[in-house]
């Protein structure tokens, strides 16, 4: 690549040049695992084995094996780069061999629920359907049990596959408005969560007339959000759910016994989860994400376990899985400022081991602090999100450093406190990063998600604004160099940011976006149309209007879009069509605007990873911070414009 020095800074053209890397500088291989990465442990059913992946920089990816009994390590088989694609997410079969994961053969999420065996290579496809997508359920030492939309692609049925005959058989049948299913020991389907617009409810099989029926000694107020656990031979459901006066809980409910108890409640804080210990149905562990994560013991026992392993790892932690018998333990610091690192615990022994860092390179590097922020927005609302300071002085930068917004997608999701690689990567470059959780983000209760109701191109935007506002009369940035960024839904608020607010950047960057509401609705996979009313409820009048729905969208206000923007869109992408980002690309061109396409021929949906090495450049010429040009590992195919 050709580097231009008149608007690559001084770090930029030193690394150019092979000089040494400046102090708070840290590279893209080292910060995105190209150079070396390890995937999370899982450990085996039994407690008797972990295994990871491992990607040797310039090498094969490999499966690495521990023994916990001998504590030996060997590499196992691993699947063939055809069938490779989400392995590294897989975890243990019920018979402590096998290991199962989901592939799609091309980046369309059609995935397919895949058995192999580490000790000889053999794969099978327990889901051979054509464009269709598994989810899984539950499994034993005889079957595996789940749900995938084969027999009509707009709803989820139930499937066992006998793992000896391979014989594969439905068991449940959608009736077409069923997204959950609760199974009991001998994986009959003895519950579901029905929807139907925005209503959401908890339907349990009647034992004398096999009737689904509602649960009668619940609340009136009881609004069910999703499953947690399900014992049914304890008679125990363990369920999130909204209650009255935007209370959030855990609720254990005990159908036969027709009562239930809450175990946890807030008023503010909804991102809620828990775990039982199936063999005798006690509480493992309770986790609240606040502001910051909030994990504790089911019991005052456990909850002395985990004060030990806070204390020997000398922070928070994860609780990353556990056998089943909860006696070991994979756990991993939770900090801003540490990269993973992951650590067996032996409950019976309090022992605390050392497994690997996910990144060597990254185990002694000093990274920025991430800090909670508090603002109200231009309506007097409450809004929270996260900043981050640079670690790298922009030479000649000035006392402030430059901005960029980086927005969440969802939109109801959130960004929560912890290390980031991609904050960090922006952090190093010279920039401080506002992350903000606008109105409408899930996580922080019913109210603060409602009031993003009718609020795409509206006040989710104007929370961005307002934000970026507030850091700014604090004294952290430079107000004139801001630029904002975003994937998927977080492309869209960065698009619309654009337009309204003209004058309040220096650049955008919008991966996977969303440019024409309408057609997005249009376009939807047809397995999400359950779940549209929920997504047609942050849309003016309900997405029901047409002139509305282009109101919101940035293709029709291209005009108005001056600052320099960078897209990016895969082909395959089937969450947000590539002709959302193509047909705007194509209509700023016309208006002779400044704007840089880079096309991911069969890409799905982007992270920003796979294509930092170019947005790191275009950031470099807007907002002056470091730039490290692209290596040969790094350049891949793509029509860029």
């Amino acid at each position: 690549m050709k580097l231009n020095p008149l608007w690559l800074s001084i770090g930029a053209v030193c690394t150019a040049l092979s000089c040494a890397t400046p102090a708070g500088v840290v590279s893209r291989s080292e910060l995105f695992g190209q150079d070396a990465y390890r995937s999370m442990p899982r450990i085996s059913r039994d407690g008797s084995q972990l295994a990871w992946a491992e990607y040797p920089y310039r090498e094969p990816y490999r499966l690495m094996i521990m023994n916990l009994k001998d504590g030996t390590t060997h590499v196992g088989k691993t699947p063939d780069k055809a069938h490779f694609s989400g392995f590294a997410g897989f975890f243990w079969q019920t018979d402590n061999r096998h290991l199962i994961y989901w592939h799609s053969e091309h980046a369309d999420e059609n995935h397919h629920l895949m058995e192999f065996d580490p000790e000889d290579g053999s794969l099978v496809d327990l889901t051979p359907f054509a464009n269709a997508h598994a989810q899984f359920l539950d499994q034993d030492k005889n079957r595996i049990i789940y749900a995938t939309n084969n027999r009509d692609e707009r709803v989820f049925d139930v499937y066992q596959v006998d793992l000896q005959t391979r014989a594969i058989t439905q068991i449940y049948e959608n009736p077409g408005n069923v997204v959950d299913w609760f199974l009991d020991e001998d994986f009959k389907v003895v519950g579901v969560h029905r929807k139907k617009g925005l209503s959401s409810e908890l339907l349990m099989r009647d034992p004398a007339t096999r009737e689904f029926k509602p649960l009668t000694f619940l609340p009136p107020h009881f609004f069910f959000l999703n499953e947690v656990d399900f014992l049914p031979a304890h008679d125990q459901l363990l369920v999130r759910a909204r209650l009255e006066n935007n209370l959030t809980a855990l609720v254990m409910l005990h159908p036969k016994a027709q009562k239930f108890e809450i175990l946890l409640s807030d008023n503010q804080f909804d991102g809620m989860n828990a775990s039982l210990l199936h063999k005798t149905g006690e509480l493992k562990w309770l986790y609240i994400n606040r502001q910051k994560d909030d994990l504790r013991g089911g019991n005052e026992a456990i909850n002395k376990k985990f004060d030990d392993v806070r204390k020997q790892l000398g922070s928070d932690f994860y609780l990353g899985g556990t056998d089943r018998a909860f006696q070991h333990w994979i756990v991993s610091p939770n900090s801003d400022r540490v990269p993973q690192k992951y650590f067996l615990y032996d409950q019976a022994t309090s022992k605390l081991r050392f497994l690997y860092n996910e990144t060597d390179d990254l185990a002694n590097r000093s990274f920025a602090g991430t800090e909670p922020i508090e603002f109200k927005a231009r309506d007097g609302m409450k809004i929270y999100g996260y900043f981050t300071r640079p670690t790298y002085s922009i030479p000649n930068g000035g006392k402030s450093p430059p901005l960029v917004v980086l927005v969440h997608g969802g939109p109801r999701a959130r960004d929560s406190f912890g290390f980031s690689s991609y904050v960090q990567w922006l952090a190093t470059r010279g920039y401080a990063v506002l992350q903000i959780n606008f109105r409408g983000s899930s996580g922080y209760g019913e109210k603060y998600l409602k009031a993003g109701d009718g609020e795409w191109g509206g006040k989710m935007t104007s929370d961005l604004i307002d934000g970026k506002n507030w850091v700014a009369t604090q004294g952290w940035i430079n107000p004139k160099k801001v630029c904002i960024m975003g994937s998927s839904y977080g492309a869209y608020a960065t698009l619309d940011a654009l337009w309204r607010f003209p004058r309040d950047f220096a650049c955008g960057i919008a991966d996977s976006g969303i440019s024409d509401l309408a057609a997005m609705r249009e376009e939807n996979p047809k397995h999400w149309s359950l779940f549209q009313a929920e997504e047609d409820n942050y849309f003016p009048d309900q997405g029901r209007t047409r002139a509305l729905l282009n109101d919101r969208s940035p293709l029709f206000h291209a005009k108005q879009i001056d600052a320099p923007l960078f897209l990016a869109h895969g082909t395959a992408d089937i969450r947000c069509k590539e002709s959302q980002t193509n047909n705007l690309y194509l209509a700023l061109k016309k208006l002779h605007k400044p704007v840089t396409y880079l096309r991911m021929p069969d890409g799905g949906h982007v992270r920003f990873d796979q294509i930092a090495y170019r947005q790191e450049e275009f950031l470099a010429k807007y907002l002056g911070g470091y730039y490290e040009p692209e290596d040969a590992s790094e350049v891949r195919g793509d029509n860029s414009e």
